[in-house]
This record gives C-alpha cells, sequence and structure tokens, in this order.
C-alpha cells in the first residue's frame, strides 16, 4: 500500500517538475538560472542540519523521508534542479524538456503505481525492491508526457531505456544513484542519439 506520506511527496515532485519543464520550453528559465537555485537551495537545506529554519524545516519535516533529514535533507529536490541544470546545458531546449517530464511521470507512476498495484517483482532490479507493474506505467506515463514535445521514436526510447536503467538501482561507491539525477540524464542522452542517428 502507498502511504499518504508517499503520495504528497509524489504531488509535489510533479508540481515541481511541471514548473521547471513549463519554465524552461517558455524561456522564462535557463540553464544558469536553475544552477544557482541549485546551490543556493542546497546551501540553504544543508544549514538545517544545524539550525531550524522557518517554513524551510517545516517543509522538510513534512516532505522529506526520515532516514535523509539527519544526512542529507531536501536531497531529492537538490538532485531534481541538479539535473535540471545539466539537461538544460547539455541538450536541445525540447530533449531536455522532455527528460524532465520523463522524470516527472515517469518516476511518480512507477512509484505510485509499483508501490499500490504491483504484484510482480521488476526482474531487473538488483537493488530494493521494485515491482514490474510499476516499471510499465512509468514507462507508458514518461513516454506520454515526453510526446508533449518530442516524436514519438524518442519518447518511447528515452522513457523505456531511462525508467529500465532506474529500476535497476545504480550504485557507485557503494552509494546508489538517485533516481532524480540518473533518469533525465539516461533519458537526454537516449534522445540525443537517436536524434542525430534518425533525424
Amino acid at each position: 500500500m502507498i502511504s499518504s506520506f508517499e503520495i504528497r511527496r509524489k504531488v509535489f515532485h510533479v508540481c515541481l517538475g511541471l514548473i521547471l519543464s513549463c519554465g524552461l520550453y517558455f524561456g522564462y528559465f535557463n540553464w544558469i538560472l536553475i544552477g544557482v537555485v541549485t546551490l543556493l537551495g542546497g546551501g540553504v537545506v544543508l544549514l538545517t542540519l544545524h539550525t531550524r529554519l522557518p517554513f524551510i524545516s517545516w517543509f522538510l519535516e513534512n516532505f522529506e523521508r526520515p532516514q535523509y533529514i539527519k544526512s542529507f535533507p531536501g536531497r531529492g529536490i537538490f538532485f531534481f534542479f541538479l539535473s535540471a541544470t545539466l539537461v538544460s546545458l547539455l541538450f536541445s531546449l525540447d530533449i531536455a524538456v522532455a527528460s524532465i517530464l520523463i522524470l516527472t511521470f515517469g518516476d511518480s507512476a512507477a512509484h505510485l503505481v509499483g508501490a499500490g498495484l504491483g504484484r510482480r517483482r521488476n526482474p531487473l532490479s538488483i537493488g530494493p525492491v521494485r515491482m514490474f507493474e510499476g516499471l510499465i506505467a512509468g514507462i507508458v506515463c514518461g513516454m506520454f508526457a515526453a510526446l508533449l514535445v518530442v516524436p514519438f521514436w524518442l519518447a518511447f526510447f528515452g522513457s523505456l531505456c531511462a525508467l529500465i536503467v532506474e529500476s535497476i538501482a545504480i550504485r557507485i561507491g557503494g552509494v546508489q544513484i538517485d533516481d532524480n539525477l540518473l533518469i533525465p540524464l539516461i533519458a537526454g542522452a537516449v534522445m540525443s542519439w537517436m536524434a542525430f542517428a534518425l533525424f
């Protein structure tokens, strides 16, 4: 069963993704602005390790997973902004926006459907238990979201590859790479390669 806490987190995840993707697409944001916000925001949330900050501490207590409160508060938001900075710097506008949309909707659907409706373990999962139904839901939702800005084949393979790689739970030096960083970079790299090869 999916908890109300996780639903609340995913609603915020979708809202944040929509703000970043729309801001980029319509020219309100660029990689420099998002990068500055990433650095400043990272510094602010790290202060919460030592002192309580109005609103920021309340927000983290209500939206952050307990295991990160004492070690890396705001981890998910930080990596979301970092990935948005990197994809908007490295890839074309349409592919950058599509990558963020795949993270926004694909990751949310994979988690909610996997936790709420999942019955079969994802055979690719070698880390935490992930459900096959969640993987399929994530691929489909990520693809349809990306279709708003890129052609079908880019949306499909970008979402497919990103969600499959994410489901494996890649680790470097024993530390798992955060989904919010991994998914957009994989999706953007795949779509960029395909756009170069096919178009």
